[in-house]
């Protein structure tokens, strides 16, 4: 084919999908006036995949100047050309008009109008003749995706690949379930962290938080933890001392955090390694557009691509599910993904509320409990 004409909006993965689907020759970008830095950033992503592109600025705000804006640009085109019309994105209005403008310009045997159908993977056709999943979608990586909203890994702070957590996770799912245990053992009491002598030594007393004393035999919950975190490969040297201490060597200085609900991530990443994905990674550093001023990155717990749509997990190890943590995973979709394309979920090891899940519907946010009998199952659900 030979020119793709595209509606700009915040989701840019639609456009993304289509570039790389129809591989046109030329693209032409219709910009609404509140759309331009979508526009730029589509712009600068297929510089690499078109080798001509246009942009068309027009103004949304005023349907009879929008109709003539368009009226003249369908016009000026080559008649003789072939062209195919992409509406998935863009206000309604320029969807309507612009449709209405193209069908005005081109016969069915120079122009086309489709649109993306993400549940199936594919692009419908609706002129010149409707026709349902006409074009299976080719994919877009994680990378890509990130890139096409303003947003870039953060090359300084390495992510986990989900290859590790499907490794880690028989000694996860071990962990896991002695979590409880852990948990009701060191009730009422902290471990206090003692001086290392070096950056990688860690040692630890077990002190009541009702007197302050020094409890001088630990919890087995609690070594065999720390033991399950030696075979994981995150501690060694595990030793425990007569005097009530406890030391290891180990390059992270919150191997106690990973035993007290930091496994949450590993686990999410092990049970959704074996699904099919175009980049995903655990504790992924995303620098944000809008925090590229100061070099600042936002941390996701999980973050992939599956089938062209963007999957982020936030995993939550609180007391209970919050309105504050659902607001913040939602308050990163817009930087993130733009509006839609997406699959946002919390996976929560404390309370869940009816009352939150109630909230985290109205804003379409999974909510998974890992102590279900189901929860990897359903974590794969929701997502596939």
């Amino acid at each position: 084919m030979s020119t793709l004409i595209q509606n700009v909006s915040r989701s840019a993965i639609p456009n993304l999908v289509a570039i790389r689907t129809f591989k046109p020759s030329k693209v032409i970008w219709v910009c609404p006036e509140d759309a331009k830095q979508y526009c730029e950033r589509l712009y600068q992503w297929a510089k690499a995949e078109v080798p001509q592109q246009e942009v068309w600025a027009v103004e949304t705000s005023n349907p009879k100047k929008l109709s003539s804006q368009l009226l003249a640009k369908f016009s000026g085109l080559d008649s003789e050309g072939q062209y195919v019309y992409h509406l998935s994105s863009g206000p309604k209005v320029l969807t309507s008009i612009g449709m209405s403008a193209f069908l005005l310009n081109f016969d069915q045997k120079h122009g086309e109008v489709i649109v993306y159908d993400e549940p199936n993977q594919s692009f419908d056709v609706l002129y010149p003749t409707e026709r349902d999943d006409q074009y299976p979608s080719e994919l877009v990586s994680l990378e890509e995706m990130l890139k096409a909203h303003g947003n870039s890994y953060d090359r300084n702070r390495p992510m986990r690949s989900t290859h590790t957590c499907q490794k880690r996770l028989p000694h996860v799912e071990q962990l896991k379930a002695l979590s409880p245990d852990v948990k009701r053992a060191m009730k009422g009491k902290v471990l206090n962290g003692l001086h290392a002598p070096d950056s990688t030594h860690r040692e630890f007393s077990l002190v009541s938080k009702k007197s302050g004393k020094t409890i001088h035999e630990f919890p087995e919950p609690l070594i065999r933890a720390f033991r399950i975190v030696g075979e994981i490969g995150l501690l060694k040297n595990l030793t425990i001392g007569s005097s009530g201490h406890l030391s290891f060597s180990a390059q992270d200085n919150n191997v106690y955090g990973y035993i007290n609900g930091g496994w949450l991530e590993d686990w999410v990443g092990g049970v959704l390694a074996d699904l099919e994905w175009s980049g995903a990674g655990v504790g992924v550093q995303v620098l944000m557009d809008a925090a590229l001023s100061n070099n600042d990155s936002q941390e996701i717990d999980f973050l992939g691509a599956r089938n062209n749509k963007l999957v982020y997990l936030s995993c939550k190890h609180t007391a209970k599910l919050t309105s504050d943590e659902l607001f913040e995973l939602d308050s990163l979709r817009d930087d993130l993904c733009g509006d839609g394309n997406f699959t946002i979920g919390i996976v929560h090891a404390g309370a869940i509320g009816l009352g939150m899940m109630d909230k985290a519907k109205r804003l379409n946010i999974n909510v998974i409990n890992p102590w279900a009998k189901n929860a990897a199952q359903e974590l794969k659900r929701i997502i596939s």
